[in-house]
């Protein structure tokens, strides 16, 4: 079209533009394989590793008290005060913090999935241990990574495959 519009264009060079740029477009929007889409995925998966994080701070925090100062559930680990808005944030939306003045508590939900995001940590170790002979000191990095993408199913077997067990190789209580 375009160098039948316009006197003097050649048709095969235009062709290979069009198809370029058609090319181009597709890898940047195509669905599940694009550009654009792979860096929504990754940036989607990084905001959820950073709540489940929160997450497990919550857990490892004494639960007698009701609620917790930003300071507090911080602590000691190195995650950055952006994170934590983002992560706290998060939490907030999906219900499973809630916010009492100016600390944060776990709802009930939040409870139980702080509680399955450690039970996932603790298996993998177990895991890792059993059946890959790996010492105490590499299996807490490896369980760090892999605990945010476990799926319900891979749970349920890891439980199964582990017999359930009570302690992980750290002789923490594995929380079900």
């Amino acid at each position: 079209a375009i160098s039948y519009t316009y006197s003097g264009m050649p048709t095969g060079p235009w062709i290979v533009v069009v198809l370029s740029l058609l090319a181009f477009f597709s890898a940047l929007v195509s669905p599940q394989r694009g550009m654009l889409y792979r860096i929504f995925r990754k940036r989607q998966q990084n905001r959820k590793i950073i709540s489940e994080n929160v997450l497990k701070r919550f857990f490892y925090l004494p639960q007698d008290e009701s609620s917790h100062s930003k300071s507090i559930i911080l602590g000691e680990k190195s995650i950055t005060i952006a994170d934590f808005n983002l992560g706290i944030n998060r939490l907030i939306k999906n219900k499973l913090v809630e916010r009492v003045g100016a600390n944060y508590k776990l709802t009930n939900l939040g409870k139980i999935a702080a509680k399955e995001i450690v039970r996932k940590h603790r298996l993998w170790e177990m895991y890792l241990s059993r059946y890959f002979n790996l010492k105490e000191d590499h299996l807490h990095d490896d369980a760090e990574g892999i605990e945010h993408i476990i799926t319900p199913e891979i749970l349920k077997e890891l439980e199964e495959i582990l017999d359930r067990p009570e302690k992980d190789p750290h002789d923490k209580i594995i929380p079900y």
